[in-house]
């Protein structure tokens, strides 16, 4: 016997105790809801939730709740497992972010440290915390951020403090300049330099000769011997006037090296020498007579216009 498919008002006709009442239908097969019972609405006069006929409502899986951002934030507030997980999650993406924005950042474990064991004394004021309880309370205090990694990267790097790629280099710390400045005061000239670039680099490994090494870093190269000159020179160059030399003589050059600048700066330094009669300017030009017109002027003439342009250029000087 074939069961007759009833709608959903043929049914509750058939009931005589259906009338009003609220049942859960989902048993008998109903077909798709028409499009006026579609636009019913959620809840009837009673206050109950209507039925739904084309079972639309899906609840969403834990994999989906725990995708949503904010509900993984909200999660780690309650629940303790669930936070730890959480914060070094957080922990890892804002080193990716960091590492993004700093492409040339050498990643390795003395670096990380530096920058970790930094950021605790000056964000936390705590020096004695391993790297992991640093990272976990910078985290929690809220300081574990690309913008706060990557201030204390550039602030470090500027001080020489961390290691760099094969290829650049960093700036010396403090304590190798003041040895470099020791061994140029004993005239160790050649050596400072050695020591100044195999220190930024980490080595001159890879290079067959000097000129090699020039050749594939000319720019560290010359700022070694800038530092060596001005050091050399100390107390007897003035640095605004080094600066207007370099700016005059050595623009242009793509090596400098320590004989190089010395040669070019005495050279510089002795055109710009004052003269003995005139100390605080250049002195003018022996003024010339003129050539015109004095073909039919007499000796005496001659003299005295010479004499004249004499004149007017020693008022000329004193007006200055």
């Amino acid at each position: 016997m074939t069961m007759k498919n009833l709608t959903r008002e043929e049914l509750m006709a058939s009931d005589p105790f259906a009338a009003g009442a609220n049942l859960d239908l989902s048993g008998y097969m109903l077909p798709s809801a028409t499009p006026d019972e579609q636009l019913t609405e959620l809840v009837d006069k009673h206050g109950f939730n209507r039925v739904d006929f084309q079972q639309s409502f899906k609840a969403p899986s834990v994999e989906e709740m725990l995708a949503n951002p904010e509900t993984r934030e909200e999660l780690a507030k309650i629940d303790p497992n669930f936070h730890a997980a959480y914060a070094d999650e957080q922990i890892d993406a804002a080193c990716a972010e960091f590492r993004r924005r700093n492409p040339d950042y050498l990643c390795s474990e003395k670096n990380l440290k530096a920058i970790t064991q930094m950021m605790a004394v000056k964000l936390l004021g705590k020096d004695f915390l391993s790297d992991d309880d640093a990272e976990t309370e910078l985290y929690e205090a809220g300081h574990w951020t690309a913008e706060a990694l990557t201030n204390s990267y550039r602030y470090l790097l500027r001080r020489g403090l961390l290691d760099v790629p094969a290829g650049t280099y960093r700036e010396l710390t403090n304590a190798e300049q003041t040895q470099l400045v020791a061994q140029i005061r004993m005239g160790e000239l050649e050596e400072a330099v050695l020591n100044y670039v195999s220190w930024a680099t980490g080595g001159l490994d890879g290079y067959e000769s000097p000129s090699h090494f020039l050749s594939e870093n000319p720019q560290l190269a010359s700022k070694a011997a800038e530092f060596v000159f001005i050091q050399h020179r100390a107390g007897t160059i003035d640095l605004e006037d080094y600066k207007a030399f370099k700016a005059a003589r050595l623009r242009g050059q793509k090596i400098l090296t320590f004989d190089l600048i010395s040669r070019a700066y005495d050279t510089w330094t002795k055109a710009r020498k004052p003269s003995f009669l005139f100390p605080n300017h250049t002195p003018e030009p022996e003024p010339q007579p003129e050539t015109d017109n004095y073909a039919g002027l007499t000796d005496e003439e001659v003299r005295e216009r010479y004499q004249a342009a004499l004149r007017e250029a020693a008022r000329a000087s004193r007006r200055r």
